[in-house]
C-alpha cells in the first residue's frame, strides 16, 4: 500500500519500510516527508501487518467476480480509448480520445 496510505495527521503519503519480526519482515508506515525535507522528527509511524491484513480481508470481500469482470471490463474500454502513442508509454497523461 505504500503512496497509497495517508498521514492522519498531517495528510502527507506515508512511506514504507520494513524490520524483522522473528524471521518475518513486518510493514511500517511512516510519515517522514518533513523529516527529509527539513530535519524534523517523524509525525507519526504506523505499524502496518495488522493494517495490510485489515484491507487486504476488506479487498477480498469487496472483490466479487462481478466487480472483478466490471473492472476488467472498464479497463479494455480505457485502452481502447488511449491515444496510441500514449499506450506505449502506459498511457501516463490519460489523453483518452474518447473524454
Amino acid at each position: 500500500m505504500q503512496g497509497l496510505v495517508m498521514c492522519a495527521k498531517c495528510g502527507d503519503r506515508m512511506t514504507v519500510r520494513y524490520h524483522l519480526h522473528g524471521t518475518r519482515r513486518v510493514p511500517d508506515y511512516v510519515c517522514q516527508r518533513g523529516g527529509i525535507a527539513h530535519a524534523e522528527p517523524i509525525c507519526q509511524l504506523i505499524v502496518g501487518g495488522e493494517l495490510d491484513a485489515a484491507v487486504g480481508k476488506l479487498l477480498v470481500q469487496a472483490v466479487t467476480p462481478l466487480t472483478l469482470g466490471v473492472a476488467l471490463a472498464v479497463q479494455k474500454e480505457l485502452e481502447k480509448r488511449c491515444d496510441p502513442a500514449a499506450v506505449v508509454n502506459g498511457c501516463p497523461e490519460a489523453r483518452f480520445s474518447g473524454f
